[in-house]
């Protein structure tokens, strides 16, 4: 298993999950799975519910939450889709 801090790192390492674009800021997700609360402000989520967004999207996100997920999909699948891309790196030797 990796630890969340080289987690971290990984999802540091790819281009926004929206745009394609670098570098990427590490978002730590809002919402810890659908259905859940929502955090509240001083909580986060662990280091494996993080994406990678690059810093237009990153303020994007932080000023309208709604919109970002209409138009991009929820931070969960988000997750999802960036766990899934660096598993398809790490096995291509690309991480």
């Amino acid at each position: 298993m990796i630890s969340e801090s080289n987690y971290m790192g990984l999802v540091a390492q790819l281009p926004c999950i929206c745009c394609n674009k670098v570098p990427v800021q590490v978002h730590h997700v809002r919402y810890a799975g659908e259905g859940s609360k929502h955090l509240g402000i001083g909580q986060r989520a662990t280091g494996y519910e993080t994406i990678p967004l690059c810093p237009a999207c990153h303020a994007e996100y932080h000023a309208a939450p709604r919109q970002f997920v209409n138009t991009f999909g929820s931070e969960t699948s988000l997750v999802v889709k960036t766990a899934k891309t660096i598993l398809e790196c790490l096995k291509r030797g690309e991480m």
